[in-house]
């Protein structure tokens, strides 16, 4: 039997996407098209060809788009809280750009006034990249399990507040936090044989990597035990 949580976290996370669907989308996803995406190479093979005009090629030359575009929203988001940040990106007019921490917001905004959940059970979920190398930084959803008042502490993956749900619209993951790093890390799997590539942080500079690579997949595991959060009516 599905419960109102899970119910509510499907509906944003679908509604989330569905604000994307045919737009820019994201700075810090593409595909390997010809080498014009740079990664380091692994040995995973490559299921699919991306072919011009195709979907995957689109996708492709929107991300230098979309980071033109959220240069200018992140200086209006500047000092804002994840929900009022979700507020200006769900009203903003023209291409409609976000990479994790926007959709997020998205997601936070919809959830509250679509959805009715309180901003207290709503959380704006982060890790930074912790790895030698490379560094991957990673932003989500999370609620708490919405017919139940002790779950109004800080969501985690066990304890009273093991019920609290994923709703992560850049990885398209809608799950329980004790089930994140799994789900995660099948979803790279996936991107890494199609031919996506994504962003990451090398030292002071940033390089298109495998998703599978293993600092994204820590990124996942460190979100399930830290305790990095801020609650959705909460400012920077």
């Amino acid at each position: 039997m599905v419960g109102l949580t899970q119910s509510i976290a499907r509906m944003t996370l679908q509604a989330t996407r569905d604000f994307y669907k045919g737009q820019v989308k994201s700075a810090n996803k593409a595909y390997d098209i010809e080498g014009k995406v740079k990664y380091k190479a692994g040995t995973v093979k490559r299921d699919t060809i991306v072919l011009p005009g195709s979907a995957a090629d689109i996708r492709d030359r929107n991300a230098a788009l979309a980071e033109d575009v959220l240069g200018s929203l992140r200086d209006e988001m500047k000092g804002k809280s994840p929900l009022e940040a979700g507020g200006i990106l769900f009203k903003t007019r023209g291409p409609r750009a976000g990479n994790c921490g926007e959709m997020a917001c998205v997601a936070i905004h919809i959830a509250h006034v679509f959805g009715g959940v309180p901003a207290a059970k709503l959380y704006l979920k982060y890790v930074e990249g912790k790895a030698s190398k490379f560094g991957f930084s990673h932003q989500f959803m999370l609620m708490t399990k919405l017919d139940d008042d002790t779950s109004q502490n800080p969501p985690n993956a066990t304890g009273p507040q093991h019920t609290s749900w994923v709703v992560d619209p850049w990885a398209n993951i809608c799950c329980r936090l004790a089930d994140f790093a799994t789900e995660f890390d099948a979803q790279m799997t996936h991107w890494t044989r199609v031919g996506k590539r994504i962003h990451a942080k090398k030292g002071h500079a940033a390089m298109w990597c495998e998703p599978s690579h293993a600092c994204v997949l820590a990124s996942a595991q460190q979100a399930v035990s830290d305790t990095g959060w801020r609650r959705a009516d909460n400012a920077a």
